[in-house]
C-alpha cells in the first residue's frame, strides 16, 4: 500500500503546480455542549473552505485526467506501451468493460438465473420517494430517520 501524503507534503505538492493554501483550519479538540450559535458560524467556514478545496481538487483532477488522456491518445500501443519519466512511467493498460446492450435482454437473464450479483445494490430513493407520496409500501423497503443540518444566513 503507498504511503499516504502529509498535510505538508501535500501543500509542497501543490505549490510546484502553482496551487497556493494557506490558513488550513487546525482540528480536533472538545467542542462546547453549550453556545451553539458560534459553532454554526463556524460549521459555514469550514464548509466554505471545504467546497473551496474540493474545486481546487476538481481543479488538479482535471489537469491529472487532461495528462492521462493526452498519453492515451499520444501514445502508438503498436509501437510503445506509455511514456517513461525520470522516476515515473506511464503504462497504458487496456482493460475489458461490461457495458448493457439490450436491457430488456438482460433484465429477463436476470429474473432467470436470480444472479442479481450482477447489479450494484443500491435503491434509487427519488423512485421509492416517489411511490411513497402516493401513499403505497415497496416490499422489503423500510425508512429510518436521518439528520443533517440545514445551514442558512441570518
Amino acid at each position: 500500500m503507498p504511503k499516504m501524503m502529509t498535510v505538508a507534503e501535500s501543500v509542497r505538492l501543490l505549490k510546484t503546480l502553482g496551487i497556493s493554501l494557506t490558513g488550513l483550519p487546525k482540528v480536533g479538540g472538545a467542542l462546547p455542549k453549550t453556545k451553539m450559535g458560534g459553532l454554526a458560524d463556524k460549521l459555514h467556514a469550514t464548509r466554505e473552505l471545504r467546497l473551496a478545496l474540493e474545486k481546487v481538487a476538481g481543479t488538479v483532477k482535471d489537469e491529472e485526467q487532461r495528462l492521462v488522456d493526452h498519453i492515451i491518445d499520444n501514445t502508438n500501443l503498436e509501437v510503445e506501451s506509455g511514456a517513461v519519466g525520470r522516476a515515473y512511467k506511464a503504462i497504458v493498460v487496456r482493460e475489458e468493460v461490461p457495458q448493457v446492450e439490450d436491457w430488456d435482454k438482460f433484465y429477463a437473464h436476470l429474473l432467470k438465473t436470480k444472479n442479481f450479483s450482477l447489479l450494484n445494490k443500491a435503491v434509487n430513493r427519488a423512485a421509492v420517494k416517489e411511490i411513497w407520496d402516493d401513499g403505497k409500501k415497496v416490499p422489503g423497503v423500510g425508512k429510518f430517520q436521518a439528520k443533517k443540518i440545514s445551514l442558512t444566513k441570518v
